[in-house]
């Protein structure tokens, strides 16, 4: 079995990066300084990924990276610069990066495993139970691959929650607001209310229940609400144009414009494009690799808001594994949406099964619910009381975890594509 020299594998890491630092949109989930057995290389790792999410061309990097390196290290620059100019002449291929950081992290739990047997037995010989049971415990955990939790006080904790409340009161936090009570009131009520940063929430409906319809409304009423916003709406489903149109329709009925359906969707065009239309992108990204990666790229470049629609449309390698890998995925997407402070919606259909019954959905009729269901924050499904009166729908809230659940009957303008409160 080939042994790899972790300083290498760092390196290599570290070269691949300066030469193209977009690879930590494919990595940066999974890299950390942690795991690095070298403390220069670790300061490294921080200062490109800080340079990095400030932007800027990517041929400025390095110099970046240098300068910043020699603020930090206080080293002579020309000892800096020469490192770096190394690590960048040393790559092999930047197609090897994510093997590289794979197996720099088999290296530093292999480590870390040695730490902790060590440790072992040296308290083998002792009394203290407790420290064995813990030591392991961690061994174990190591052995698994579970990473240890980093511990904060509950003091620690507790000033964070009441700084956080603090700023979305003086509105330095964003807080998004639709114009529907469902989300302005019910969700995240005991916080103030309103869609917030780094927080997933889950739209549920069944088919053509207008669960595509629904989120691009409240991409559009944020859009329309809050003027600095900037929102990415991954349209896995719908042909961009096709998703236009809804807003195209919303425009023609908001403004009364007349004319022939040609001419009053130029004039939308036109409304949509003087307003909104610029702060709106849309892409069609099915591979979970490729959306979380324009996700990061996105966020960096400062868009506020992701709409995904819809989660079941991601391509998965193993349908037979389907639950575990749009699990994982939705896992992904809170992480990203807690590392940016940026809120994320997902579509997502409801099963077969809760097609059949003639009930109102709740959190288990989300198709291939659990791992999905259990890293929402909030998720309001889509109800129709009454299949004959579609102008009615109760938008329920079936999981808030910083409010109540609540039903809200809300009135839908199908021509206009929105909807409206009642009452």
């Amino acid at each position: 079995m080939r042994q790899h020299d972790p300083s290498d594998v760092e390196r290599q890491i570290l070269g691949s990066l300066l030469v193209d630092p977009s690879g930590l949109d494919k990595v940066g989930g999974s890299l950390t300084a942690g795991d690095m057995a070298s403390t220069w290389h670790a300061q490294v790792l921080n200062v490109v990924r800080a340079v990095y999410e400030q932007g800027g061309p990517p041929e400025a990097l390095p110099g970046a990276v240098i300068r910043n390196l020699v603020t930090d290290s206080r080293l002579p620059r020309a000892d800096v610069s020469r490192d770096i100019s190394a690590l960048m002449s040393d790559v092999g291929a930047l197609t090897t990066l994510e093997h590289d950081v794979d197996t720099m992290a088999r290296l530093a739990q292999v480590r870390r495993i040695l730490h902790e047997s060590r440790k072992l037995s040296g308290l083998a010989s002792g009394a203290d139970i407790e420290a064995i049971r813990e030591s392991i415990k961690a061994l174990g955990d190591l052995a698994l691959g579970v990473e240890s939790p980093q511990a904060v006080t509950l003091a620690t904790a507790a000033h964070g929650h009441a700084e956080r409340l603090r700023r979305l009161e003086t509105h330095e936090a964003a807080c998004y607001k639709t114009g529907l009570p469902v989300f302005d009131n019910t969700i995240n009520k005991s916080t103030g209310g309103g869609i917030q940063g780094g927080q997933l929430g889950l739209i549920g409906g069944r088919t053509a229940s207008g669960k595509t319809t629904l989120a691009s409304f409240v991409a559009l009423q944020v859009a329309a609400r809050h003027p600095s916003a900037r929102i990415h709406f991954f349209s896995l489903e719908l042909d961009p144009r096709v998703l236009a149109a809804k807003a195209i329709a919303r425009q023609i009925s908001a403004d009364g414009i007349q004319g022939t359906d040609s001419q009053k969707a130029k004039a939308a065009a036109d409304a949509l494009s003087r307003d909104i239309g610029k702060r709106i992108t849309i892409s069609e990204e099915v591979c979970p690799a490729k959306i979380l990666a324009h996700a990061h790229r996105l966020a960096r470049d400062g868009v506020d808001f992701f709409v995904l629609d819809h989660i079941h449309r991601v391509r998965v390698s193993d349908m037979g594994n389907i639950r575990h890998e749009l699990g994982d995925f939705t896992i992904a997407c809170r992480d990203h949406a807690k590392r940016w402070d940026v809120p994320w919606i997902l579509a997502a259909q409801l099963s077969r099964e809760s097609v059949r019954k003639a009930t109102a959905p709740g959190l288990e009729d989300v198709a291939e619910s659990d791992k999905i269901v259990r890293e929402a924050d909030w998720c309001v499904t889509i109800w129709y009381p009454d299949m004959e009166k579609r102008a009615q729908v109760e938008l329920r809230v079936c999981k808030n975890r910083t409010g109540p659940e609540a039903s809200h009957l809300t009135r839908v303008l199908w021509e206009a594509q929105s909807f409206t409160r009642i009452g």
